[in-house]
This record gives structure tokens, C-alpha cells and sequence, in this order.
């Protein structure tokens, strides 16, 4: 996240509460400190879907032939300051 990337499926570990596409949502590192925020490309039930995949089986995984191959694109993610600065 440090390099200006997005977030993809496959480096999701787990995720939390209630969101929808288009949700401005908070990335968290291991020990739950907020490292990132964004706008997430997916709806909670699809993020659980598809983590810890490559976009390639999402079409299978999400049952659709659209979708898109980051959960936040780096263009609408803002890394905090001092994250992963550990």
C-alpha cells in the first residue's frame, strides 16, 4: 500500500461490518490500526467472496461476467501518514 497500489482481493485477510459499493471504507493492518482509507469497488458479501483470490476466478466466485479487478483502486485510496512505518 506504501508503493501507490491498489487493493486486491488476494492480500485480503478478512473483513468487517457493513458496506456497500461506492463505500468509503477503512483498510486496517494485522493489529487493527487503520493504514488506509478508500472507496471500496464492492459490496461486503462480494469482498467475502473474493478474498484471498486473483480477479481471474471472480466471475466464477461473483457469478457475473463484469467486475472489476481491485476492491479499491489506487486512484480513490489514501494511505495514512506514518502507515507501515513500523
Amino acid at each position: 500500500m506504501r508503493q501507490n497500489k491498489s487493493l486486491l482481493a488476494s492480500g485480503i485477510v478478512a473483513s468487517t461490518g457493513e458496506f456497500a459499493h461506492g463505500d468509503a471504507v477503512a483498510v486496517l493492518d494485522p493489529h487493527g490500526k487503520i493504514i488506509a482509507r478508500g472507496l471500496t469497488n464492492y459490496a461486503q458479501g462480494d469482498v467475502e467472496k473474493i478474498r484471498g483470490h486473483r480477479s481471474s476466478h471472480f466471475a466464477e466466485l461473483l457469478q457475473t461476467e463484469t467486475y472489476y479487478d481491485e476492491v479499491i483502486h489506487r486512484d480513490d485510496l489514501v494511505v495514512e501518514s506514518g502507515a507501515g512505518a513500523e
